[in-house]
C-alpha cells in the first residue's frame, strides 16, 4: 500500500494543475474579450464617426441628372457632397444640404449635369461628413 500513495499524489497534482490551467485560460479569454469590446465602444464614442460608402453613381444625360447612392454605417449628416468633372467644374446640387444619412439605408443624392458634356467628363464624387471624407470615381451607369 505504500507504493500506491505516491501514484495517487501525482495523479491528484496533475488533475489540480490541469483544472487551474483551464480556469485561468477561461478567465483570461473573458478579460480579453471584455477589454476588446470596451476599447471598440470607446473608439466610437471618441470619434463619433460613421463610415460612409458611395455605392453607385448613375449619370443620366436625357434627364440632366447624376444620381449618387450613399450608405452610412450609422445615423449621420453629409455636410457636403461635391461632383467634380475632369476640368475641375462642379455639378449643381439638386438635393438640399445638410443631407441626412440614416443607418444602413441606401439614399439618393442628385446633381444637375450642367457642368458635364459626356460620360467621360465625369471626374469623381466627394462626400464629407463632420469627420470623414469618401471619394468615388466609379460610375455604375451612364446614358
Amino acid at each position: 500500500m505504500k507504493g500506491l500513495s505516491p501514484i495517487i499524489a501525482v495523479v491528484l497534482l496533475i488533475a489540480i494543475a490541469v483544472t487551474i490551467s483551464v480556469i485561468l485560460n477561461a478567465w483570461s479569454q473573458l478579460i480579453i474579450t471584455r477589454q476588446t469590446n470596451d476599447a471598440g465602444n470607446k473608439t466610437t464614442q471618441v470619434t463619433g464617426c460613421e463610415n460612409v460608402e458611395i455605392e453607385q453613381i448613375y449619370i443620366d444625360f436625357p434627364g440632366n441628372r447624376t444620381r449618387v447612392f450613399i450608405r452610412s454605417s450609422g445615423d449621420t449628416y453629409a455636410a457636403s457632397i461635391t461632383l467634380l468633372n475632369t476640368t475641375g467644374g462642379t455639378g449643381n446640387n439638386v438635393t438640399q444640404l445638410p443631407f441626412y444619412l440614416p443607418k444602413g439605408q441606401l439614399v439618393r443624392f442628385e446633381f444637375s449635369n450642367q457642368s458635364m458634356v459626356s460620360c467621360s467628363a465625369f471626374g469623381k464624387v466627394i462626400v464629407t461628413t463632420s469627420c470623414i471624407t469618401e471619394e468615388s470615381s466609379k460610375v455604375t451607369g451612364c446614358t
